[in-house]
C-alpha cells in the first residue's frame, strides 16, 4: 500500500538524533542505533561481532554480522578504540587498567567480572588514554 511505502520511506529518511551511533552489518545496512554512552564493548566472534551494551539497568549482548575491522572505523570518532585484535572498548567506561602475570588488561564499568586483554601493539595508545592503576 502507498501508506506503508511512505512510512518506510520516512523511516529510512529519519536521521538518528545527534550523537547517536549507527552500527552497520557487512552489507552496510544499519542494524543498531545506540547512544554511545550505553555501548560498552565490541568483541570479535568468528564472522560476527558481539556488541555489549546497557539498556536501563540491564546488560545486553547482540550479534551483528560484520568484522571487527569494519566496525572499528564506525565507532572510532565516538571514543572507542581497539585494545586487542578481538576487542574494541568504550574508553569512557574504563574503570581499571592493570598488569598481571599474563600481561595488561582493563575492566569496564558494567562488565565488572570481565578482564579485557590489552595486547602489546595497542598498549601505547591505551597508556595515553588511561593511567595504570597500582
Amino acid at each position: 500500500s502507498l501508506e506503508l511505502e511512505n512510512l518506510e520511506k520516512s523511516m529510512q529518511a529519519a536521521t538518528p538524533k545527534t550523537g547517536m551511533l549507527v552500527l552497520k552489518d557487512e552489507q552496510e545496512k544499519a542494524v543498531m542505533t545506540i547512544d554511545p554512552e550505553n555501548l560498552l564493548m565490541i568483541k570479535a566472534e568468528d564472522n560476527y561481532v558481539q556488541v555489549s551494551y546497557i539498556t536501563g539497568n540491564d546488560l545486553k549482548k547482540e550479534l551483528i554480522r560484520n568484522s571487527i575491522k569494519k566496525i572499528a572505523p564506525q565507532v572510532a570518532s565516538f571514543g572507542f578504540a581497539r585494545t586487542h585484535r578481538s576487542y574494541i572498548v568504550n574508553y569512557s567506561k574504563v574503570i581499571l587498567f592493570k598488569k598481571n602475570a599474563r600481561g595488561y588488561y582493563i575492566c569496564l564499568e558494567g562488565l565488572d567480572k570481565l578482564e579485557v586483554p590489552v595486547s602489546a601493539s595497542y598498549l601505547p595508545a591505551i597508556s595515553n588514554m588511561v593511567t595504570l592503576s597500582h
